[in-house]
């Protein structure tokens, strides 16, 4: 009902959101058509309803790695849930405090750009894969259909988020070697170092 509710209040953001793929200045447009306040709002829902997909996510996942043993009971299940949610909030601060500390230490006042960038790709990522993924959520583990599309979809919005992070890099004449070691110590360190803890949790 949220998710409906956000796209009812917020369609002008919609396309322009898409507009942002081929453009850098997605965001400057959509609070010109929509106003700043608006906007903000429209992100701050779209991110929650995010986060919260990805602690569900992860939790079926892990169920489907256990053999659907992990959440027979419901305590199990509340427990991962709690675990998963915290685990996405670890993540979303480790992004936040490094592009911070980064800004601070290198004296590059644009990694706010940066990190606006993963944000709003995130953005239209939750607007677009929230039906597939509440689908395959809650539908059964064989349904290859369903995983195959959600994967899909996730691939396209991953390739999406390089592609404005090389744009960017390559923007600033900042070598490739710097754009690598920023998405690993960035995204793939901590959701390595996350899943792992995770596993390790709900598999003994």
């Amino acid at each position: 009902i949220i998710y409906l509710f956000m796209l009812l209040r917020s369609w002008k953001f919609i396309g322009g959101m898409w507009g942002g793929v081929l453009s850098a200045h997605s965001e400057q447009r959509m609070a010109l058509e929509g106003g700043e306040l608006p906007l903000a709002r429209f992100k701050q829902v779209a991110t929650c309803i995010g986060l919260l997909l990805l602690a569900l996510s992860a939790v079926r996942i892990i169920d489907v790695m256990t053999l659907d043993m992990t959440t027979k009971s419901n305590g199990m299940a509340l427990a991962l849930l709690a675990s998963a949610t915290l685990a996405v909030l670890l993540f979303v601060a480790w992004y936040h405090l490094l592009h911070r500390a980064i800004a601070w230490v290198a004296n590059f006042n644009e990694m706010e750009m940066l990190a606006s960038t993963g944000y709003m790709n995130f953005v239209r990522m939750t607007v677009v894969t929230y039906p597939f993924a509440a689908a395959w959520i809650v539908g059964d583990i064989d349904n290859i259909f369903a995983t195959k599309l959600l994967i899909i979809c996730t691939l396209l919005f991953v390739i999406i988020y390089l592609k404005d992070t090389f744009i960017f890099f390559f923007s600033k004449k900042i070598s490739i070697f710097y754009w690598i070691l920023y998405l690993c110590t960035a995204i793939l360190l901590p959701l390595s170092f996350l899943s792992r803890m995770l596993c390790e949790w709900f598999t003994i």
